[in-house]
């Protein structure tokens, strides 16, 4: 009887191996918990194991603020934490700045000069494209003043370009026959560009598409505001005529005022040899009002950021006006659709140019090299401005170097304006015959009658009792 109670309180043989085996789920589910407990919440992190007199600021996320001897262990710790948040100063600096903003949905709206404009202008939607409006400050005064002495430029990229081969018969049927036709002798060399009224086929004086811009190199091309897609493209796939839109391949600047050929002339510094550049180095001696309108002079520039920009100087000319010989001076590689991809793969970066900067003089400009881009440019002179046309890609650079010339930039509101003050007709304001025309009226009155909607009835006007039938748009 002894030796069996003996035996009861003995304690059971257990082998180690098969309990180890039958809790390894339990054990390395403990070990996992605790790790994350420790590494997350309660336990020291190895930057906080540091002597109070070694530790550094940001040895949170730096290691190489700690010593040597707890380096690997803290990588090792950051190595298992997820990914922190971007902070958003970061986010803010100029270069990631402005790849997050192209990135938005609505940057495919956008003009190169958007970011600029959108810190300085009012921006609206206009015809699928953000515009700016007019200046934050009060600006009329400040732009009739420099009409008269200054150099007003305004970013016109949002007008489209097409480039069409039609035939004689076909712009017949649809051309102002008053007005300068396309296929006139003056215009087929592509030394001069003409403006013209387009109508659907047969149908003058009737049925009015819009005012073009046309100037021949091999084929036809015609600048036009955007809101004539709608009714221009269809007339040209009816007539099958072969077209291509060169949708944001182009971009253009307008220059309004007397100092817009002068500012042209101190900014553009002539790269290698075109036909232009004689009459542009000529030009330089001379008062631009001598030049015929309708001219067209083919430039190439180098890249605008080499440059240094001082205070506008007035040069005066020295020379009496004498005519001049425009034929052989509009032939231009911007038409050329390979030259434009290669000049926009091969653009040199800002970081490069800084770099370059570092070892330059102080208050003056780059001097060119064999890799600087060579830039293809058009100056077609209008009978009230100057109207710029280059490749895509390099709108804020050249939009820069003439801010910084003296150059005043205005929104679409006050181009409008200034044409109107001048007596020139502008597109679609004053064409009321035009789709367009009828189209923006109806925007606008639609906004109008919203906000007299919402305004009460004590602070609006009362047209029912002032008899006014029609108080937000025309009825015509």
């Amino acid at each position: 009887k002894q030796e069996i109670q003996v035996q009861e309180l003995l304690v059971p043989m257990v082998s180690v191996q098969e309990m180890i085996k039958a809790r390894e789920f339990e054990i390395r589910s403990m070990e996992t918990a605790i790790s994350k407990e420790s590494l997350h919440t309660g336990a020291q992190r190895v930057f906080q194991k540091v002597p109070r007199y070694m530790r550094r600021r940001a040895a949170s996320h730096n290691i190489k603020r700690l010593p040597l001897s707890y380096r690997l262990k803290a990588k090792e710790q950051l190595d298992k934490e997820p990914p922190q948040k971007v902070s958003r100063r970061r986010k803010r600096r100029p270069g990631n700045r402005l790849q997050l903003l192209l990135s938005k949905p609505n940057a495919s709206h956008w003009l190169e000069t958007h970011i600029w404009h959108a810190k300085r202008m009012k921006m609206e939607m206009h015809w699928s494209v953000k515009l700016g409006s007019m200046r934050n400050q009060k600006s009329a005064r400040f732009i009739q003043r420099s009409l008269k002495r200054d150099c007003l430029i305004h970013d016109l990229s949002y007008y489209h370009t097409i480039r069409l081969d039609p035939t004689q018969e076909f712009m017949n049927q649809i051309v102002d026959p008053s007005l300068p036709h396309p296929f006139a002798k003056q215009f087929r060399d592509g030394s001069k560009a003409g403006q013209t009224l387009l109508y659907h086929p047969n149908q003058y004086p009737m049925d009015l598409i819009g005012p073009v811009q046309f100037f021949w190199s091999d084929v036809l091309y015609l600048l036009y505001h955007p809101s004539l897609s709608q009714t221009l493209l269809p007339v040209l796939d009816h007539s099958k005529t072969q077209y291509q839109v060169l949708e944001k391949e182009i971009c253009c600047f307008e220059f309004f005022g007397p100092m817009g050929f002068e500012c042209m002339k101190k900014t553009l510094e002539l790269a290698g040899s075109q036909p232009g550049h004689d009459m542009w180095t000529k030009l330089s001696t001379q008062n631009s009002t001598n030049v015929p309108e309708g001219a067209i002079i083919s430039l190439d520039v180098y890249d605008p950021r080499l440059n240094y920009f001082t205070k506008k100087t007035v040069v005066e000319p020295t020379e009496k006006p004498k005519l001049l010989d425009w034929s052989n001076c509009a032939r231009s590689d911007l038409w050329n659709d390979q030259k434009r991809q290669e000049l926009i793969k091969n653009k040199i970066s800002e970081s490069d140019l800084n770099k370059r900067r570092q070892n330059g003089i102080p208050g003056q400009g780059l001097t060119p090299k064999e890799q600087d881009a060579q830039i293809p440019c058009l100056a077609v002179k209008n009978a009230l401005s100057w109207t710029l046309m280059f490749p895509k890609g390099w709108g804020i650079a050249f939009w820069n170097a003439f801010i910084y010339s003296g150059a005043k930039a205005i929104g679409y509101t006050d181009r409008a304006a200034i044409y109107l003050e001048q007596a020139k007709p502008c597109f679609p304001n004053d064409y009321p015959d035009s789709f367009s025309f009828i189209q923006d009226t109806q925007k606008e009155a639609k906004i109008k009658q919203d906000k007299h909607d919402r305004t009460p009835k004590h602070k609006k006007m009362n047209y029912q009792k002032l008899n006014v039938e029609h108080p937000f748009a025309p009825q015509f």
